[in-house]
């Protein structure tokens, strides 16, 4: 396993860590808009993981920047997107529809059961509707 700290913004701070079986595991805190998306932007670097976990859990604040940085990353890689179902972030998601694009976990350890296949994947209207 490695652990990174990427460069610091007052405002966000991205922990990368790479966990056995190419599984990617980033933790944002603070806050993630304009300003700050380029921490997470370059957290989600292409590489060969073979699934990104991505705990939102500790935001405080976040706008379409990170939508413009996790949309494209869907893309890319497989990922599996933290943030408790009451989540104010979670909002973001459900507001613009692109909860639809994403799997949700309850918390990093279900998204780490799911990821070696010892919990069901969970629709995003499942994770929304608190069917988690």
């Amino acid at each position: 396993m490695s652990f990174a700290a990427l460069p610091e913004d007052p405002a966000a701070r991205v922990t990368r860590v790479v966990l056995p079986g190419r599984i990617l595991l980033l933790r944002a805190t603070g806050e993630i808009d304009i300003d700050t998306a380029p921490l997470l932007r370059a957290a989600l670097r292409p590489g060969r993981q073979h699934l990104t976990i991505v705990d939102l859990s500790s935001l405080s604040f976040a706008d379409c920047a990170l939508l413009r940085v996790l949309v494209p990353a869907r893309f890319r890689s497989r990922l599996v997107l933290v943030a408790g179902r009451r989540h104010k972030v979670r909002r973001l998601f459900a507001c613009t529809c692109t909860d639809r694009l994403f799997t949700f976990a309850p918390d990093v350890d279900t998204a780490l059961r799911m990821a070696i296949g010892t919990a069901p994947p969970r629709t995003p209207e499942a994770a929304w509707n608190g069917r988690l």
